[in-house]
């Protein structure tokens, strides 16, 4: 048997591993350590740790000039487990058995082989390069003036750079935890998230565009933007996090659904019927986005008269009440 030495930083997650092949181990910041600490505030040999018969593990602080902690409080001899956090100075740490049980293996998700190509820096500077193209084109779409490409251009690092914030939070949050960053699958997932929205988005205003404002649409579309955050969010999770799928599957819809409340809210409960200070929608869409034949000017107009004559023969009925 072996007793294991597991160096933690601040946020208790594992720096180093010592495997030592002995009943007796000394830690501290002397070169006689077993276990040598770069601690200005550790002895030369701080503690001494020995392994019984039992597999017990005891803990012996060797007079130090700052003492030992064990789960916060000082002690000069403690039987320890894996559970247990002991604190040399600004060290922490963990001591326990080679003997000690590991947690299953989780099962490997096909996935991971399937989303590799995401981890190319040329594919995510393409996608990166493909929205930003996809993005100045819908704002060149919607002015009304002389277009200011040095503006446009402007505008969308702008709003690049603020994306970037995503992938690098979810990155730091894996490094805290001791994970890889894998930060270019993350931006090529974003990348590729936002093209897919922005496609989704032009359909939705080719159909709109041909149908009309149908209630139905408004559904479909709040459909389809669940389908594309919780892939999105399930993908981010996988990426940066080995976790139970149960557990992945959790979050994901928890942030789904916050995600949705503020849509549906003002998809079917804000009312735009009348405003001072109406907003318009001035994108220009070319005749081939029109899937139909376009109506007449004659029948568009006795469309129009027709419907005058409705309206006028709802107000005399009102009137006559």
């Amino acid at each position: 048997m072996a007793i294991m030495v597991e160096v933690l930083d601040r946020n208790s997650q594992r720096k180093s591993l010592h495997r030592l092949d002995t009943n007796h181990v000394t830690v501290g910041r002397g070169y006689e350590a077993d276990v040598q600490l770069d601690d200005p505030y550790i002895d030369a040999t701080h503690i001494s740790i020995d392994q019984r018969d039992d597999d017990t593990l005891v803990i012996n602080d060797n007079d130090s000039l700052n003492g030992t902690l064990v789960n916060g409080e000082h002690s000069a001899q403690a039987s320890v487990t894996e559970r247990d956090i002991i604190t040399l100075g600004r060290s922490r740490m963990r001591v326990f058995s080679s003997q000690r049980h590991v947690a299953p293996a989780q099962k490997l998700n096909p996935m991971e082989a399937r989303i590799e190509w995401m981890n190319s820096v040329w594919v995510a500077a393409l996608l990166a390069l493909i929205y930003a193209g996809l993005n100045l084109y819908s704002d060149y779409l919607t002015q009304f003036s002389d277009v200011r490409w040095g503006s446009l251009l402007g505008q969308t690092g702008a709003q690049l750079l603020v994306l970037c914030v995503w992938p690098l939070f979810f990155g730091l949050l894996a490094k805290l935890n001791s994970k890889e960053a894998r930060l270019t699958s993350q931006f090529s997932l974003l990348w590729m998230t936002l093209i897919i929205t922005f496609a989704i988005s032009t359909l939705e205003i080719v159909l709109r565009f041909n149908t009309g404002q149908q209630p139905w649409i408004d559904t479909l579309m709040l459909g389809v933007v669940a389908i594309i955050c919780w892939s999105f969010y399930w993908l981010t999770l996988f990426i940066a996090f080995h976790q139970p799928q149960r557990r992945r599957h959790m979050i994901t819809s928890v942030m789904t659904f916050l995600t949705l409340l503020p849509l549906s809210y003002f998809t079917f409960h804000y009312s735009d019927n009348f405003s001072q200070r109406a907003s318009y929608d001035s994108t220009l869409l070319p005749p081939a986005f029109l899937l139909r034949s376009p109506q007449p000017v004659n029948q568009l107009m006795q469309d129009a008269d027709a419907l005058f004559n409705s309206v006028d023969s709802l107000r005399d009925a009102g009137s006559d009440k």
